[in-house]
């Protein structure tokens, strides 16, 4: 019998039948005890009508008796009832009665000896497992039956309930023995009491046992045992210690697993019995004591976690009351706190991250929903964080083409599980921005997607460096180019005239000293020539050098253009004529340009100078000009023998440009065209040329009509 610890009081019993002048005999008694309820049955002899009774329940009244006394009077009164239940059973018969045999305890009789069964009931042939005839007349000690001590092992002989009983004639009560049978793979268990019946000599008529099942008991408390002796959660047992006034005032622990006894580092008979204090030489109970009268006021379990001082680390825990005890269960979630504080702090370290880098951060769902925004996302969408959270791209206004951009990537980024970068432009407060985004998919620990980084970072400024870089680089090469050209005009184009003047002075020498002044003057006009040549050639590198070097003077005014056209039509005509060429004019009465005046004079020199020299005999030649809205249009129209179309592309390059004979087999310097282009782009001007092969060509060129 187990009686709970908060039983206190007297114990009173209430009859079924009889009234309060009933009277008899306990027979038997059949009781739990919760915490404050003791409930059961007692069958009890009643000496008038010889009929058996039964008292249903038993409440205690915990005012007046201690504990300690009633737990006592408890097990006094079990030990009587199993005595008288076996003695009604033995009273003038040697077999079971009707009565007896529909108790719900096994009875089993004995011979005088203990060594024969003489009787049982049918409650203790249904726990055994055998018939009446495989029991009665059978041999206590039959070697097919082996009795087992509770902790398992071979029960000796002498210590079998009825070899007790005869050895010492007393009753020997609540031993718990277990019944293996040779046919039978799990044991019995049962709880018995063993009475011996004396005559008036005091010797043993016959033996009494009676028995209960608690096979199924014994198979829980293993199981129990087990999952207590083996679980990796700690567990233990604390019983409440109260001051007089009945305040809790600490605990005492009454039984720990092998989990929670390694975990504190203690051996159990150190620490069983000692308050909780005393256990972990700490003030435990000042800590838990809120908790512990939570549990007993409100009579619930109740969960917590917490930091534990004396093993330093952090304990998930459950409580349960019961009586005036609770037990408490515990798992080590150090670890796990651990990793969540390296997560928090990860997760701190990160949005301090996000929030001061100079990049927009999103983290996005596979359909594009938004789980987080650093602040300059949020600025540059022109909203709050609180607004963008949980929101698409669609909602939060993003332009219908770069979503369905982003759609695809995020797919793909979901689908591949690899990093996808875009370009793309953007418009920020009405400025087309050139934005770069990465996508980077975040896994589990199954490597599945669960979310994307999305890192934006406005790269204007460098494509615009990139673009500045680009454009200087092709700056250089064409300055490279130029170079390039520059030196090889001086090396070809400025030594012919020269080689010229000089084997014209060795025969204009040789002719004099042969007094020949006829070829003299026709080497002299030779030289003149060849002189005038590299003087123009020299001329004009000088010019492309100063506007390329930006040290030539530019100073526009205002003056009359058609004059200046005309001034250079004349000083042309004596070559014209030489070639029959006819030049016209298409020009307004009068027309005012803002220009540097030699730089425009230069233009049309070199433009009419052309068309003469790629124009046949008895060609023409069209000067024009026009006045449009802010600029003034003049061109240079020949019906000569045109350009293919390869080197129209390069008239203007000077690397890719070269001199070209003429109709004549006109010679020139390759740099006329180059200064044009030069000069007229000095003015803000275009100059451009069209041509046909055959047909003649046609070139034009634009100035601005005053200072504006």
């Amino acid at each position: 019998m187990w009686a709970a610890p908060s039983c206190e009081g007297k114990l009173h019993a209430r009859f079924d039948e009889g009234g309060s002048d009933s009277h008899g005999k306990l027979l038997s008694c059949y009781f739990n005890i919760s915490s404050l309820w003791l409930s059961g049955s007692i069958l009890l002899d009643n000496a008038k009508d010889q009929t058996l009774h039964h008292i249903n329940c038993f409440t205690m009244d915990s005012q007046d008796k201690p504990k300690e006394v009633l737990i006592k009077e408890l097990h006094e009164l079990e030990q009587r009832v199993c005595e008288l239940e076996a003695r009604k059973t033995l009273r003038g018969q040697s077999h079971i009665g009707e009565s007896v045999d529909t108790l719900h305890a096994g009875v089993v009789i004995h011979g005088k000896n203990g060594t024969e069964v003489i009787d049982c009931n049918t409650t203790a042939l249904n726990i055994l497992g055998v018939t009446r005839e495989q029991l009665v007349g059978r041999n206590t000690f039959d070697l097919t039956w082996t009795f087992l001590l509770e902790d398992g092992s071979p029960m000796p002989v002498e210590g079998y309930p009825v070899s007790r009983v005869i050895a010492t004639k007393k009753i020997v009560p609540n031993i718990i023995v277990g019944i293996k049978h040779d046919d039978k793979s799990e044991p019995i268990w049962i709880v018995c009491t063993a009475i011996p019946e004396l005559d008036e000599n005091d010797r043993i008529i016959q033996i009494v046992v009676s028995f209960r099942d608690i096979s199924s008991l014994k198979k829980s408390e293993k199981q129990y045992l087990n999952l207590f002796e083996n679980t990796m959660h700690e567990i233990h047992l604390w019983k409440l210690v109260r001051d007089e006034q009945g305040a809790i005032k600490t605990w005492q622990l009454v039984e720990a697993n092998p989990t929670a006894l390694k975990a504190w580092g203690k051996n159990r008979p150190d620490i069983i019995g000692k308050t909780a204090d005393e256990v972990f030489l700490h003030n435990v109970t000042e800590q838990f004591m809120p908790i512990v009268k939570k549990i007993f006021s409100e009579g619930m379990p109740y969960t917590w976690e917490a930091y534990f001082p004396p093993t330093d680390a952090f304990l998930y825990m459950t409580s349960v009351p019961f009586g005036e005890y609770f037990m408490t269960t515990g798992t080590d979630i150090t670890e796990r706190k651990q990793m969540e504080e390296q997560l928090r702090a990860s997760e701190e370290s990160f949005r301090a991250l996000v929030e001061q880098i100079p990049d927009t951060v999103q983290r996005l769902t596979r359909e594009g929903v938004h789980l987080y925004v650093n602040p300059l996302f949020a600025q540059m969408m022109g909203m709050p964080q609180a607004d963008i959270i949980g929101k698409s791209n669609e909602e939060i206004g993003l332009p219908p083409d770069l979503i369905k951009q982003l759609d695809a990537l995020r797919e793909a980024a979901y689908t591949s599980k690899r990093v996808i970068d875009l370009d793309f432009n953007f418009a920020v407060e009405g400025e087309t921005r050139h934005l770069y985004t990465r996508l980077v998919p975040e896994l589990d620990e199954q490597g599945n997607v669960v979310s994307l980084l999305g890192i934006t970072r406005d790269i204007t400024e460098r494509k615009q460096m990139e673009d500045a870089l680009r454009k200087s680089e092709t700056e250089l090469r064409e300055l490279n180019d130029q170079k390039d050209k520059f030196f090889s005009i001086i090396a070809h184009d400025l030594r012919n005239p020269f080689n010229s003047i000089r084997g014209l002075s060795t025969l204009l020498t040789d002719q004099i000293k042969e007094k020949d002044y006829e070829a003299v003057g026709e080497y002299a006009m030779l030289i003149e020539q060849s002189s005038e040549k590299a003087l123009d050639l020299l001329k004009s590198l000088m010019d492309w050098s100063l506007a390329q070097t930006g040290r030539m003077d530019f100073n526009p005014e205002t003056f009359e253009l058609t004059g200046l056209i005309k001034d250079n039509k004349m000083l042309l005509d004596i070559i014209a004529d030489q070639k029959g060429i006819t030049i016209k004019k298409n020009l307004p009465h009068e027309l005012t340009v803002y220009a540097d005046k030699p730089m425009i004079n230069t233009v049309l020199r070199n433009l009419i100078s052309n068309a003469l020299k790629f124009t046949r005999q008895d060609g023409e030649i069209t000067i024009s000009a026009e006045k449009r809205s802010k600029e003034i249009l003049i061109s240079v129209i020949d019906n000569g023998i045109g350009i293919v179309p390869d080197r129209l592309e390069k008239l203007f390059r000077l690397a890719e440009s070269s001199s070209t004979s003429g109709t004549n087999n006109e010679k020139g310097t390759g740099l006329g065209l180059i200064l044009c282009k030069e000069f007229v782009e000095n003015h803000g001007g275009k100059i451009w040329a069209e041509s046909e092969q055959e047909k003649g060509s046609a070139f034009y060129f634009t100035l601005p009509c005053d200072a504006s």
